[in-house]
């Protein structure tokens, strides 16, 4: 079995028999301890990144791309980082490069249930946003918000088109560099600021609206006269 702590939530995970190489390198990087962060281009999701020069030597093995909540691919790299995809959901596996296939190598039998599997990610992923943000000026944003701007998010939709929303946004690249990200390229900037926006409804200062058929989030003032 495998042991999975997310906040306060603990998981235990059933090692899958197709997968014995897959298992093999992943006991080689034991005890993992890292951040869980919502999919973008996935679905109901979480990942945890693990790097592009992280070689494991692995191919592709129990490998799957529409796996159930609970069920746990390793992806050891190739069109997109190495990442363990943790689905909580309807999930594709996908990046920006286009669907992709992950190993499937343990599956959460404790603890499961899709409520109780998102609201643990969830409250990883405001854990995450108060340590990596805490102090953090989001004013330029929310004010926006407050004069009754709205932006959309969803699984298709391309990162300049997200960051179109926002036009000319003061305070991004901090944004970036706050959360550790050099790279200030489109899709980067894209998913910090989604993450940001997730954090800042996961606190209680953005309201979102939920389209889950469609894949769609909407995010607005949380002020009422907004």
């Amino acid at each position: 079995m495998l042991a999975i702590t997310a906040g306060s939530f603990r998981f235990a995970a059933r090692l899958e028999e197709a997968a014995p190489k897959t298992i093999a390198a992943l006991r080689g990087l034991l005890p993992l301890r890292s951040h869980l962060v919502q999919a973008r281009w996935s679905g109901e999701s979480a990942w945890v990144p693990m790097g592009f020069d992280l070689e494991l030597e692995l191919g592709p093995e129990n490998a799957n791309s529409y796996p159930a909540a609970g069920e746990l691919l390793l992806y050891p790299g190739g069109l997109s980082e190495v990442e363990i995809l943790f689905p909580y959901g309807a999930t594709c596996f996908a990046s920006k490069m286009g669907q992709l296939a992950g190993n499937h190598f343990a599956t959460i039998e404790e603890g499961r249930e899709e409520e109780i599997l998102s609201r643990a990610l969830k409250t990883a992923e405001l854990q995450v946003f108060r340590r990596r943000l805490s102090g953090f000026d989001f004013q330029r944003i929310l004010s926006r918000f407050a004069q009754g701007f709205e932006a959309e998010t969803s699984d298709l939709l391309a990162a300049s088109e997200l960051l179109g929303q926002f036009g000319e946004l003061p305070g991004l690249s901090k944004l970036l560099q706050r959360l550790g990200v050099e790279e200030e390229s489109p899709g980067v900037a894209a998913s910090a600021l989604e993450f940001a926006l997730e954090g800042l409804h996961l606190s209680r200062r953005l309201n979102k609206d939920l389209e889950a058929r469609a894949g769609r989030s909407r995010y607005r003032s949380a002020e009422p006269d907004a």
